[in-house]
């Protein structure tokens, strides 16, 4: 949604079904080993922050991607629209490499071993732009995966792809040089 007004925002926080969770449970599924998030008077000591990110004009959702990574590397990509996407299979050698390459710099600089972007590779597919940052937990949808299957995926060795038109699942050996990345895309 574009906001606009300080209205907009109000509107939008207020509708949100996770910005309850986001302030009240926030670090529901961390570590324990995080220090308390409370003074002595009871009062919560996290520096909350409202970030807006600036509209992308024309946001085409079919080129917006979910990527999965575990122990600092590219487990696996899925399309975030969950719409049938012809075009999508013929761009897997295009976005795969350009994906792989802009996350390469991010786990460089991320602290966590483990967690979940969402990025977005608009025509003429030159540039991967950073949407989100999720953590690597239940809460966060996996899309076209279950946390099953990803819990339950090898270190990246095979491309998977799933024809979600007649619920098969195939895998397919790959060649170093092309990434070992599963990439689910809907065909």
């Amino acid at each position: 949604m574009e906001c606009r007004t300080p209205n907009d925002i109000y509107l939008l926080l207020k509708s949100s079904d996770f910005i309850t969770h986001d302030l009240e449970q926030v670090f529901d599924g961390c570590e324990p080993s995080i220090l308390s998030t409370e003074s002595p008077n009871g009062q919560s000591e996290i520096p909350y922050r409202l970030v807006l990110r600036k509209t992308i004009p024309a946001f085409i959702t079919s080129l917006e991607f979910r990527c999965f990574i575990r122990s600092r590397t590219l487990l696996c990509i899925c399309q975030r629209d969950l719409n049938h996407y012809g075009f999508l299979p013929a761009l897997v050698p295009v976005l795969r490499p350009l994906i792989q390459e802009f996350l390469d710099e991010v786990i460089r600089k991320f602290p966590d071993e483990n967690f979940v972007v969402d990025v977005y590779i608009p025509p003429p597919h030159k540039r991967v732009w950073l949407i989100d940052i999720n953590p690597w937990a239940p809460r966060t949808d996996p899309l076209l995966f279950s946390w099953m299957e990803i819990l339950d995926l090898p270190s990246p060795r095979t491309i998977t792809t799933a024809d979600t038109t007649n619920g098969t699942t195939d895998a397919e050996e790959v060649s170093e040089d092309e990434g070992d990345i599963t990439f689910m895309a809907e065909f």
